[in-house]
């Protein structure tokens, strides 16, 4: 299935942006799954306002014997209204970085995904995730490397690397 995808969301601008601290909003990762959300930012201290047109494509298959591959690859246009987004997200010019991704699922079970953000101007790697997921009965796994670029308006100075790790035993229905 090829699936050509376009939202336009339009909204006020988001007056209180400036006045309110943001405090759970930093954390923003543009990417294939937050391309389409209505509102991007991570938490409630910051919204996104204005008028924004997001347009992408989405490519799935699964084979009779269960192998399933997807990918994604889109871009965010800021069309009108204030740009709240920061420097260094991605999202701070009229037209965003563009985000892609893959993925793979030999079997039911195991899921390998590969994301990255590309700059919009030269195509430099801004952001690189490979995952490796999987589970067996009550255990579920994932591993993650990132490769995230710097971003001096945040802070942080160095590119860097990162190795994240989760294991999860179900107990029952409703704990884990």
């Amino acid at each position: 299935i090829i699936e050509p995808m376009a939202q336009i969301i339009a909204r006020p601008d988001a007056q209180d942006n400036g006045i309110i601290p943001n405090n759970d909003a930093l954390s923003l990762v543009f990417d294939d799954t937050t391309l389409f959300q209505i509102d991007k930012f991570s938490g409630y201290d910051q919204m996104e306002g204005g008028t924004r047109a997001n347009v992408g494509i989405r490519y799935n298959a699964q084979t009779d014997s269960g192998i399933r591959v997807g990918g994604v690859f889109g871009q965010s246009y800021h069309l009108a209204g204030q740009n709240p987004f920061p420097t260094g997200t991605g999202l701070e010019t009229d037209r965003s970085d563009y985000v892609a991704a893959l993925y793979f699922s030999p079997i039911s079970s195991i899921e390998i995904s590969n994301r990255i953000r590309l700059d919009e101007s030269d195509f430099d790697s801004r952001r690189y995730d490979l995952e490796v997921a999987g589970s067996y009965g009550a255990i579920t796994s994932s591993v993650i490397y990132s490769n995230i670029a710097s971003d001096p308006q945040q802070g942080i100075e160095d590119d860097r690397e990162e190795i994240q790790g989760l294991a999860k035993l179900r107990l029952d229905e409703n704990w884990s």
